[in-house]
């Protein structure tokens, strides 16, 4: 299987807060500190080697990156003061803009504008909400249904929830798909997920 090399892996994933890779020497004191690393798979050693030599494909099929609980163990035993735990949460925010369609993350990961214009929108929007349709406001006991219509509440989850859905599965019904790596077969046989399967 021919492995293709992406020089500007490394570039695209700083962008989204890895600023160490390259003062890293492999050495493996973040795998032997790791609880996730056993046998042959060096968590989280192997992602920074993915990075290192650009392996974009291996990356995109890995879900170790998922596995990363921020512990914080392999940032301790770093002897170069490298912080592998923050590599790996740029990696999933990277991840997260490849597998996103919309491009929203990425705009909502790299820009600041992006990120306050979201939440002031989402902000007016449940203002606007509150001030046109809230029923009656109760202060002398509690009354759930009185503030929002039910009615409201439940059209409010159905939009809610045909959106999301439309988010989540239009990449499996697109003609090209996103990666059509056999991800599930993958995860299936990592050594990782039969040690957390054990647990």
């Amino acid at each position: 299987m021919n492995t293709s090399v992406d020089p500007e892996l490394y570039r695209e994933v700083e962008k989204f807060g890895a600023r160490d890779m390259e003062i890293c020497m492999q050495c493996g004191n973040c795998s032997a500190s790791c609880p996730l690393s056993e046998g042959t798979n060096n968590f989280p050693r192997k992602i920074y080697r993915y990075l290192q030599l650009g392996l974009k494909d291996k990356l995109l099929k890995s879900p170790v990156p998922w596995l990363c609980y921020y512990c914080g163990e392999c940032n301790k035993d770093c002897p170069r003061e490298a912080e592998p735990a923050e590599t790996m949460m740029a990696t999933r925010r990277w991840l997260t803009t490849q597998y996103d369609w919309t491009g929203l993350a990425k705009r909502f990961y790299l820009s600041a504008a992006w990120e306050i214009g979201a939440l002031a929108v989402l902000a007016l929007g449940i203002i606007l909400l509150f001030s046109l349709f809230h029923g009656p406001i109760i202060t002398d006991r509690v009354s759930v249904n009185s503030f929002a219509p039910v009615m409201w509440i439940e059209i409010g989850d159905l939009v809610m929830a045909a959106i999301l859905s439309t988010f989540l599965l239009y990449p499996s019904f697109s003609p090209s798909g996103l990666h059509s790596s056999s991800h599930e077969d993958y995860y299936g046989g990592h050594p990782i997920h039969k040690h957390l399967k054990s647990q």
